[in-house]
């Protein structure tokens, strides 16, 4: 209402980016590991995928849903990226198991008996 029928698109991009921020916040978090793990040249690989993804579905989502394509590619690529990727090598299954507890919700002696 502030702003006028020109941002009326804006909240449901917002609610969008909203949930991209999640996988963002883990990507972060897990590129401090990643470090940690002198896993430099992963972390490439993982970012140039997400680049390379974003892209290529922006220039599909873009020409049909317009500015909700856009946050969809993004949470797409970031989903891929940042959660995804770690599923495609053994050194990083690891760090896919523990964002993966950060999302589901069991109790701690379950955790105990899954070892990799």
């Amino acid at each position: 209402m502030l702003y006028g029928q020109e941002y009326a698109q804006a909240g449901g991009v917002l609610a969008l980016h909203i949930w991209t921020g999640v996988f963002v916040g883990l990507g972060a978090a897990s590129g401090k590991w990643f470090l940690t793990e002198n896993f430099t040249k992963i972390m490439f690989h993982r970012t140039a995928l997400g680049a390379v993804c974003n892209v290529f579905l922006n220039i599909i989502f873009i020409a049909k849903f317009s500015i909700y394509g856009a946050a969809c590619a993004t949470l797409i690529s970031q989903i891929l990226a940042a959660y995804l990727y770690d599923i495609s090598r053994k050194e990083t299954l690891v760090s896919f198991v523990m964002k993966s507890r950060s999302f589901i919700f069991l109790p701690r002696w379950i955790y105990a008996k899954i070892s990799l």
